[in-house]
């Protein structure tokens, strides 16, 4: 096992001398940083380190964008750089169009950033708030709608993949959601929707629990969020009564 190096004040000179600016001795040698704060910033360290702020032009900051091979990775990484060629309408020369891009939750969480509602989030990045909704994530980016409770839970839904007999996954919603819970979870496991039904319930918990309780967990290996709510349910028609819509 290698033993951590220990930054004498000469040897953090030394490394320092390598690097330009403050941000790049952060990222270019995190232990001979961290010794640096450590021991108290020494003006020896970093005197000769630019600590101001970068100033951008095109030819630079297109150099700067070259490190990344995601426009997400690039405005998480070098912010300066990104505002500068969104501003001049460079971005999309330099990668895939928004219009073409392949949404993931961190791509969207960033492209929410900066912006006030989910109005807006939806005018100006249609694809991430098509994602964000299917995936349940709007309301952990701007929070609940007014005067709308999150989740009524008057639905139990019944929902079968593709490829499995008998097999369902059993959980609660709302009316009001209609088929958002179910795209969610469908999402996340991987597995498509074949079919699905709604049950209405005064009790939804209740017979969700019942229905869990009644039929046979079906063993998906290897496991998955969610996995354990699949049931293998050979008569469907005993619970079918409040079939909604």
């Amino acid at each position: 096992m290698s033993t951590p190096r220990k930054w004498t004040l000469d040897k953090l000179v030394e490394e320092a001398s390598k690097y330009g600016t403050l941000k790049d001795f952060r990222l270019g040698s995190e232990g001979a940083y961290k010794a640096y704060l450590t021991q108290g910033k020494p003006k020896e360290v970093s005197d000769h380190l630019d600590c101001g702020r970068t100033i951008w032009t095109e030819y630079t900051a297109r150099l700067e964008a070259k490190k990344y091979s995601r426009r997400w990775d690039f405005q998480r990484g070098s912010g300066g750089a990104y505002r500068f060629l969104w501003k001049s309408g460079a971005l999309d020369e330099i990668f895939d169009p928004i219009t073409n891009y392949v949404w993931d939750e961190e791509s969207v969480r960033l492209a929410a950033l900066g912006l006030l509602d989910r109005r807006s989030f939806k005018a100006k990045f249609p694809g991430a708030y098509k994602f964000a909704y299917n995936n349940s994530l709007l309301e952990s980016l701007f929070g609940v709608t007014l005067n709308t409770p999150k989740c009524d839970n008057d639905l139990v839904y019944l929902w079968r993949p593709f490829g499995y007999k008998n097999v369902y996954k059993v959980g609660i919603t709302s009316k009001r959601l209609g088929s958002e819970r179910v795209n969610y979870v469908s999402n996340k496991s991987g597995l498509g929707v074949a079919e699905v039904f709604f049950i209405e319930a005064k009790d939804a918990k209740a017979l969700e629990s019942k229905i869990l309780g009644d039929n046979q967990p079906y063993g998906f290996f290897p496991k998955f969020s969610g996995s354990t709510e699949f049931r293998v349910i050979p008569k469907l028609e005993d619970y079918l009564e409040g079939v909604v819509e």
